[in-house]
């Protein structure tokens, strides 16, 4: 009898245990009235009808360090939203957010689930971004529901369960994975350096590829060189303003003797073109005729051709 009483002591103890837990777990996932933190309220919702105006002011950076901010991310999310492009009946979304770190960012999305008594539940995911030859890796790190880390067995069980398939996703790793020579639709061309993130910025760093580069650099040469030289012989007959110009593209041209695409200050640059464009319309027009005939005809067929596919 005393073995019997124990016995059921045992089993009460473990019954509760069994209802408790799981209770315990379901309280700590449990994420009610979750606000969207002010940081990432960017807009005011009637402005969303205005998103194209929003990104035609928007500085995307260099043309070589393309930088797409943390705000120009949620915006779009929002907007996505807003429109119900994200879409799902047995999940109503409230807010999703990008918070952007150091190679890493985190998805935070507040959401509920109808099919599980309108259970309203805070997702919070941790992902290390890591580019390398070309590839581009992203690793699922955590992956948080309310208070609880859910274990990595279980995402793959839950993707796995639920046919989630993409030739870009590698659930045994949780990694997604990217080649940007296959996404890159001007790779003969353009190709990416570099991949990175910062505190509020993800960074895609590009330059021309090696046949572009050899191509313009073999125009660039003789190019730099003639008008330095037509520059330099019609100097005498420059009025003040125009030699003011014309020495600032004369010491930009002896500054950069070896120029190169690949280190060329876009700001400099532009700053030279305006100076160009100073110059009067019969030096600008004198400068262009000596380039023109200093010019491969072979070589400049060769760029055209080029820069045609580019467009394409």
């Amino acid at each position: 009898m005393r073995f019997i009483k124990g016995l059921l002591v045992v089993l009460a103890f473990v019954i509760g245990i069994l209802i408790v837990i799981p209770l315990v777990v379901i309280l700590m996932i449990y994420s009610p009235n979750e606000e969207l933190p002010d940081d990432y309220k960017y807009i005011e919702e009637s402005s969303l009808l205005n998103i194209e105006e929003y990104f035609r002011d928007f500085d995307f950076g260099s043309l070589d360090d393309i930088r797409i901010g943390e705000m120009e991310i949620n915006t779009v999310i929002d907007t996505y939203l807003e429109y119900e492009e994200i879409d799902n009946e047995d999940i109503d979304i409230h807010y999703i957010y990008v918070d952007l770190k150091e190679n890493q960012f985190d998805i935070v999305a507040h959401l509920t689930i109808s099919e599980v008594m309108e259970f309203p539940m805070k997702i919070k995911v941790t992902s290390d971004v890591k580019y390398s030859d070309d590839v581009l890796y992203i690793e699922i790190k955590k992956i948080k529901a309310g208070l609880v880390t859910i274990p990595n067995w279980i995402t793959r069980f839950a993707l796995r369960t639920n046919d989630i398939e993409s030739p870009y996703l590698n659930i045994d790793r949780l990694e997604i994975v990217l080649d940007t020579n296959e996404l890159n639709p001007y790779s003969d061309f353009v190709e990416v350096k570099t991949i990175l993130i910062d505190d509020d910025s993800l960074h895609v760093k590009i330059g021309l590829t090696e046949i572009l580069n050899d191509s313009i650099n073999s125009v660039i040469t003789p190019t730099v060189e003639t008008a330095k030289d037509t520059i330099e012989e019609m100097y005498g007959r420059l009025t003040d303003d125009e030699k003011k110009s014309a020495d600032v593209i004369l010491d930009f041209i002896d500054e950069n003797p070896d120029l190169n695409v690949y280190n060329l200050d876009i700001e400099q640059a532009k700053k030279v073109s305006e100076e160009f464009m100073n110059l009067s319309s019969e030096a600008q027009d004198t400068i262009i005729d000596n380039i023109q005939k200093s010019l491969d005809p072979e070589e400049m067929s060769e760029l055209k051709k080029i820069i045609e596919d580019l467009m394409r």
